[in-house]
């Protein structure tokens, strides 16, 4: 059976309802972070974090949440979020997509639109909508706003 969301607000929608769902209790939740490049060694900020926290990916002016930082995944342009780039998770042949850990250091997976989709339930509405090339940086825009309105 396959499931299919016709609006990229339906998609973002779903994405943060299973997320959340899929976490653990306010009381025992960790915060779920993503590393890039090879090796995974560059910190590009956390997924879960409240807006407000200057390591959180929806923050607009933060390092990790504007679409002008290098290291943001909402940079179209950048290492991490540039449609054809080797790092970026919305390149489907990217040979070093971003990985999702806890503060643990638990891996959660990769965070990349090539990933098949038994390894990633969770993200598959907003990882589906991202691996359409067509209007590429108006798709990304419209997806960190999505993302970081819940």
């Amino acid at each position: 059976m396959t499931l299919r969301v016709k609006t990229l607000a339906h998609q973002i929608l779903i994405f943060a309802v299973l997320l959340m769902t899929a976490m653990p209790s306010p009381a025992q939740r960790t915060e779920l972070v993503i590393y890039g490049g090879p090796g995974h060694e560059t910190y590009l900020g956390c997924l879960t974090c409240i807006r407000f926290d200057p390591d959180s990916v929806c923050r607009s002016g933060g390092r990790y949440g504007s679409p002008l930082s290098p290291e943001s995944l909402w940079n179209s342009g950048g290492r991490y979020g540039g449609q054809f780039r080797p790092s970026s998770p919305w390149n489907r042949f990217a040979k070093h997509p971003p990985v999702v850990f806890d503060k643990a250091g638990n891996r959660y997976g990769r965070f990349w639109v090539n990933t098949p989709q038994r390894f990633r339930p969770d993200i598959r509405a907003l990882l589906e909508h991202m691996s359409d090339p067509d209007d590429f940086d108006d798709a990304l825009v419209e997806a960190r706003d999505r993302f970081c309105q819940y």
